[in-house]
């Protein structure tokens, strides 16, 4: 299980899981300007500033970094309530190098779960490429198919995993 701070051994050395923070918004615009996202660096800021920093909207941004703490993936995603009362873990942005996609997804994906399994989410949904309001990462981000082989399944254009 891929806890926040869990280290992926790469050929090159260590990539850990951790929570973005504010002091690393601003390093991260240039991964943010590689999906399809067309924010402008202050739209970015305040979007994340805005996000990490309401308690009452429960989001925040997961990264994958190496000891050097350059950055190599970020997920935005928030904690929502649907309408059956469930709790779900909505990922809004996902972006990331895509030649190390086959290395670093698969934990960025279970760490993902992890956050909401820690916040007591029925599920991880993820909005398909097709109905995405502004990204267009699954094409280009993640090989096709990842978020199936791990085990995410198209529901309503949305891609959702439920959590055991």
């Amino acid at each position: 299980m891929i806890q926040r701070g869990a280290r992926i051994v790469a050929d090159d050395g260590s990539l850990n899981v951790v929570d973005l923070h504010a002091e690393q918004f601003r390093q991260a615009y240039p991964l943010i300007q590689s999906s399809a996202t067309k924010w402008t660096l202050d739209q970015w800021l305040k979007y994340a500033n805005d996000l990490c920093s309401d308690p009452d909207d429960r989001g925040g941004i997961l990264s994958i970094q190496n000891s050097a703490r350059h950055i190599f993936a970020v997920a935005a995603y928030r904690i929502k309530t649907s309408q059956s009362r469930d709790r779900i873990l909505q990922v809004e942005h996902l972006c990331m190098v895509s030649l190390f996609n086959g290395l670093i997804g698969p934990p960025l994906v279970q760490a993902l779960e992890n956050r909401g399994q820690e916040e007591d989410c029925l599920e991880v949904r993820v909005n398909a490429p097709e109905t995405h309001h502004d990204v267009g990462w699954l094409s280009r981000q993640l090989p096709g198919g990842l978020l199936r082989k791990l085990g995410f399944d198209l529901k309503d254009d949305v891609l959702t995993k439920t959590l055991d």
